[in-house]
């Protein structure tokens, strides 16, 4: 048998050996508001009294009475930061890997945010004047799925999927033009 040279190889495909394109609009719009919102939730895990120091931001961009914020229950305030939480997580991830997770999307997005919420009440633990509660991690994953409920009954409506639509038919293009550029 003859000995191949580089001659007789077929010319290799040099798209095959670059990097994927990065989605930046996209990690934009899904997972940026993500990244900032868990964020927004470290801060206020990190505050010793957070309601005092919501009551003032309340007193300075709302027109609410500073009581307000201490006669609301602890675990409605959990849920409902992680409602909106599990709402951007699924999001996320049925923008990144919707078609490929199928259902597994949702149990990805209760296993993260119940995640999250661990890492928070642990985080709590070390800061003064606040506490670990296992009953502010179920009020965590109870908002999670609300959350994620939320977001899969918004996608029926037909306002929400044709904007959603959209917004990926822009984004097709998007990357289309900038392939095309380089």
């Amino acid at each position: 048998m003859k000995k191949q040279t580089a001659e007789d190889r077929e010319p290799i495909d040099s798209n095959l050996y670059q990097q994927p394109m990065t989605d930046y609009v996209g990690f934009i719009w899904y997972w940026l508001p993500l990244l900032a919102y868990a964020g927004i939730i470290a801060l206020l895990s990190s505050l010793s009294t957070p309601r005092i120091h919501l009551a003032t931001l309340a007193n300075v961009f709302l027109v609410v009475p500073s009581d307000q914020f201490t006669t609301i229950n602890d675990k409605l305030v959990h849920i409902t930061e992680y409602t909106i939480l599990g709402l951007l997580t699924y999001r996320a991830i049925q923008y990144s890997w919707g078609n490929k997770l199928g259902p597994f999307s949702a149990f990805l997005t209760i296993i993260l945010v119940a995640f999250y919420g661990v890492i928070d009440e642990i985080h709590q633990w070390f800061i003064p004047l606040r506490n670990m509660e296992s009953m502010d991690l179920m009020a965590d994953i109870l908002g999670g799925l609300i959350g994620m409920s939320i977001w899969e009954w918004a996608l029926t409506l037909p306002a929400v999927r044709l904007f959603d639509k959209q917004l990926h038919q822009t984004w097709e293009s998007i990357k289309t033009m900038t392939a095309t550029k380089s």
